[in-house]
């Protein structure tokens, strides 16, 4: 089950299987580090960094990067629907994983 805003008490996130490289770019959309910033990918294995307001995007000069700089160093991937796809526990794993979220049995 997909979720775009999950109840952590009525679901439960669970971790699945070690996910690629190209499935994260493939399917990802948006990323969060473990310092709460939120990355855009634009393609070609770019990203761009989102800020708080539209006042600030605005106006700051708009830097692309390649997305191996901050793939280390992520916490959440979303699609475009918004639904949490990848993501990692803490920031000392390595890899990627998939997650999938559980209703909570009671």
């Amino acid at each position: 089950m997909k979720l775009a805003n999950y109840d952590s008490r009525k679901h439960v996130k669970k971790y699945g299987h070690v996910v690629d490289i190209k499935d994260v770019l493939q399917n990802g959309w948006l990323f969060t580090t473990f310092e709460r910033e939120d990355f855009v990918y634009v393609g070609n294995g770019l990203v761009q960094r989102l800020y708080s307001s539209a006042e600030v995007q605005t106006s700051k000069i708009i830097i692309q990067f390649p997305v191996q700089t901050i793939l280390r160093n992520v916490r959440t991937v979303r699609n475009r629907q918004t639904e949490i796809i990848y993501g990692r526990r803490h920031p000392g794993q390595k890899e990627l994983r998939k997650i999938y979220f559980e209703k909570k049995h009671r």
